[in-house]
């Protein structure tokens, strides 16, 4: 996994925020929460507009709380009130994430929309160490 921080600016998304949906996800064994990943990315939010954040990325920490060690509900909870117009008055937010990153010789597929509406095919491939990002 690599983790990778993020400024955010939410001035000009509007209503639309950050604009991702997340999920918490759990242990199947013992039911523990796991953290909070990202579910999806709203077209016209922040997130889309910004291009960085991506599906599946584990949210780590949010202007500087982390989220390790907190059940997903109070992961949430830090994440919206982060969001509410007190608790983000620089019109900017702060993600820390984990990204997983692709095994040696693992291709991966990631189609995303972008927000000007124009589609984007992404491979990635690693071989030998070297990361191979092709766009279509």
């Amino acid at each position: 996994r690599e983790f990778l921080t993020f400024e955010i600016p939410l001035n000009d998304s509007g209503s639309a925020g950050l604009g991702v949906s997340v999920k918490g996800n759990r242990s199947k064994e013992n039911h523990a929460d796991l953290g909070i990943f990202v579910k999806s990315i709203i077209t016209g939010g922040a997130a889309c507009k910004d291009g960085r954040l991506r599906v599946n990325d584990q949210l780590i920490a949010v202007n500087g709380e982390s989220l390790l060690e907190k059940t997903n509900q109070e992961a949430m909870e830090t994440l919206r009130k982060s969001m509410s117009i007190e608790g983000n008055k620089r019109g900017m937010i702060q993600l820390i994430v984990a990204r997983r990153l692709a095994g040696r010789g693992e291709v991966r597929y990631t189609p995303s929309l972008a927000c000007t509406g124009t589609f984007t095919v992404c491979f990635y491939i690693v071989l030998f160490g070297f990361k191979l990002v092709l766009l279509h």
